[in-house]
């Protein structure tokens, strides 16, 4: 399962999971108690509980870190983004598969040739955000975010911060 897949499939979990409790959890959303449908529904919900189970979800980085990445683009300007995490971000893996960052909000100002722009807001992954500019550069430097994005107190690339 590709970590995007990963990522989709974690988040629809949830989804489910959160439908469920607004639904079968809820004793007032039965107005009769009709046991073959009650039954099912319960199954449909330890159905999910148990597909999250499976995924690891440990902290990664803390709201108020920074990270950054550099790249340069085709007609060689040199571009640095500074990223402050605006939200806790944490580290999921299903098991057998590749770790993947949850999406968070993020302050980022991106330096051209040293010239720093304006502050910009998202919520996104780090790693759509790195592939985007990546695909925009010269692809030089690694294409792999874990290889290339640096947590700025450290100095350490993401792959080595990763825990599993």
């Amino acid at each position: 399962m590709r970590s995007e897949d990963a990522l989709q499939y974690f988040y629809t979990s949830v989804q489910a999971l959160d439908s469920h409790r607004r639904f079968v959890l809820n004793p007032t959303s039965h107005d009769s108690y009709d046991v073959p449908k009650f039954n099912s529904e319960i199954s449909a919900c330890l159905e999910t509980l148990k597909a999250l189970r499976k995924i690891k979800n440990e902290p990664f980085l803390k709201r108020g870190e920074q990270v950054e990445f550099e790249l340069t683009s085709a007609d060689g300007k040199n571009y640095k983004f500074e990223i402050k995490l605006e939200d806790d971000f944490r580290l999921l893996q299903e098991s057998g598969e590749g770790s993947v960052i949850s999406k968070g909000m993020v302050n980022y100002w991106v330096s051209e040739n040293g010239t720093k722009r304006d502050l910009q807001h998202k919520q996104d992954s780090l790693k759509k955000m790195y592939e985007c500019c990546y695909n925009k550069s010269d692809k030089t430097k690694n294409a792999d975010f874990w290889e290339e994005i640096i947590i700025s107190s450290t100095g350490e690339k993401l792959k080595t911060a990763k825990i599993f």
